[in-house]
Formats: C-alpha cells, sequence, structure tokens
C-alpha cells in the first residue's frame, strides 16, 4: 500500500477489516498494533494474487517463442525453400528451436510479481471470522 500523506512510501501488512471509508492493517512484525487508514490517503493498493513459480515466465518466453518462429519457418519453407537444395523440415525445425531458445532467456529475464494493483470498493465492514482468517468483501475492478 502507498499511503504518501501518512509519511508511507510502501507499507506491506495483512488486511483486518473493511470500513465504509477506512482499512485496517496489521503490520508484519510481531507485536505491533494493527494501523486504521482513511481511504482517501491510499493513493496506491496491491493485493497477492499467488505466489507463481520462477520458472513460468521462461516457460512462457520459450512456449511464445517457439510459436512465433514456427509460423516463420513454415513461412520461409513455403516462400524461400526449394527442395532441389533445401530441406524444409530442417528449415522450420530450426526457426522454432532457435524462437524457443531466444523466448526462454528472454522470458527468464521477466521479473514476475504476485501483485496486483486494485481500486478499494467497501461494501460492508469485513472482522476477522476466526483465528488466522479474514471475512473480506470488497469490489475490485481490474
Amino acid at each position: 500500500m502507498t499511503a504518501p500523506s501518512l509519511g508511507w512510501k510502501k507499507w506491506t501488512g495483512i488486511f483486518v477489516a473493511v470500513h465504509a471509508d477506512s482499512v485496517i492493517l496489521q503490520d508484519n512484525t510481531p507485536g505491533t498494533v494493527p494501523a486504521t487508514v482513511a481511504m482517501e490517503a491510499i493513493t496506491r493498493f496491491e493485493v497477492n494474487h499467488g505466489n507463481r513459480p520462477p520458472h513460468s515466465q521462461a516457460v512462457l518466453g520459450m512456449v511464445g517463442g517457439a510459436a512465433i518462429m514456427l509460423g516463420t519457418g513454415i513461412s520461409v519453407a513455403i516462400l524461400y525453400c526449394d527442395p532441389s537444395w533445401c530441406n524444409p523440415g530442417l528449415v522450420i525445425a530450426s526457426f522454432t528451436l532457435v524462437g524457443a531458445g531466444v523466448g526462454l532467456v528472454a522470458g527468464s529475464l521477466v521479473k514476475a510479481t504476485p501483485y496486483r494493483t486494485v481500486k478499494l470498493q467497501p461494501l460492508v465492514a469485513a472482522p476477522i471470522s476466526g483465528p488466522g482468517r479474514l471475512g473480506l468483501q470488497v469490489r475490485i475492478k481490474l
């Protein structure tokens, strides 16, 4: 969460409750008191939507690169490859492998964040419903 008016450039914590005009958040530090923050003070709010495996971006890059270069390889083989001096299957395979390699490297360089910025529009208060559990009802427009 970012709330410049409170002097918080970035603050990470856990939802405790959401009210019509404020949210109550608990710091990740043990023994701290929950903080009540007015909705107007919050300029940015991010919610963790799960942890992606570290290799998922590399796999996505590899698959995307292979798919794009497969199409390019097929086009090159059809348009420019004469079977008397060129093997169309080898051209297609070469393009696909190069695309997969480039996509793998590019995908591994991309940092995936499990956080998504959301705009809070509270509907009702949502107190904790049990030990370590949270009952939360907010409308999120992405």
